[in-house]
């Protein structure tokens, strides 16, 4: 059944009791822990840490000048560089797993995102091997240079993983929900006009239909947008990034809307008094299983 796609739709066997609206809460919570990190690196919520466009000197602990390496200063330097390229390879290895677990990413978007962060993987690691043999300042701030503005691992891959993950998700409950749109609408022609329910239940259908093309609309060409994001885009990347989650947002809604559309045509077939063809009693109506689940 429609489980755990941002927990949007969930039909079963038809039986009103079942429709409550804390599945519709909990899959608002869903949603907003899957793009928690997205907002942060968005700038909705940016501390500073996950900005990645620190500047290679200045005054920021754990920077150094490029023309010298006093012995305390340097030690200190080196040892922060290593831990943030480290807190980067453990971020990389989250989002690897990540990727390889939602089952709502398409194929080439799976095997694009994993490349990537496989590549970023092998240059920060090579990067940390390389910090930990400088002996200069200068080679520090390179380094330094190079793990900010070449791969941006927080500001650039983190929300761009999250963002795709987000939008597939939607895509793949959508497509699904538009399939299943074409056979309730065979189902209710042929009912014919025999109730008034079927009527109402038709009414509702052209409803659920038009928020279900919302929402394919809302994240048409959306992944491969994102996907095409590349750390030198930075930081105009960041209004792409908003502008995604806020499409993403508006089909959400509109995949609700269309859940709320559902229940109504179900609760009026529960009323009308044809047999559905192919069930023994109204109550054999069900909406589809998908294998869009997290």
């Amino acid at each position: 059944m429609y489980k755990r796609t941002y927990g949007l739709i969930g039909v079963g066997k038809v039986s009103t009791s079942r429709w409550s609206t804390k599945r519709g809460v909990a899959a608002t919570g869903k949603l907003a822990t899957l793009l928690i990190p997205v907002a942060i690196a968005t700038g909705i919520s940016s501390p500073a840490a996950f900005a990645d466009s620190t500047t290679t000197t200045g005054t920021q602990s754990g920077t150094v000048s490029s023309t010298g390496n006093g012995s305390g200063t340097f030690a200190v330097a080196q040892a922060v560089l290593e831990s943030q390229l480290g807190d980067r390879i453990q971020l990389l290895g989250q989002l690897s797993s990540e990727i390889e677990n939602h089952t709502s990413l398409s194929p080439q978007d799976r095997s694009t995102l994993l490349s990537t962060v496989q590549s970023d993987t092998t240059a920060i690691q090579g990067l940390q091997r390389t910090v930990q043999g400088d002996t200069t300042g200068s080679q520090l701030s390179s380094a330094r240079q190079a793990m900010y503005q070449d791969y941006r691992i927080y500001a650039v891959l983190s929300p761009q993983v999250h963002l795709t993950i987000a939008c597939d998700r939607v895509s793949s409950t959508t497509a699904g929900l538009a399939g299943f749109g074409q056979t309730l609408a065979a189902t209710l022609t042929s009912l014919g006009n025999q109730d008034v329910n079927v009527n109402q239940a038709e009414s509702y259908l052209s409803q659920f239909q038009a928020s279900v093309a919302a929402s394919s609309a809302a994240t048409a060409g959306l992944s491969s947008n994102l996907l095409s994001i590349t750390p030198i885009d930075y930081p105009s990347s960041t209004t792409t990034f908003k502008a995604a989650l806020n499409s993403i947002r508006s089909a959400e809604s509109d995949l609700i809307a269309a859940r709320q559309d559902l229940v109504a045509i179900v609760k009026s077939l529960n009323s009308s008094t044809p047999t559905v063809p192919g069930s023994t009693s109204n109550s054999g109506v069900s909406a589809p299983t998908t294998s869009a689940t997290a």
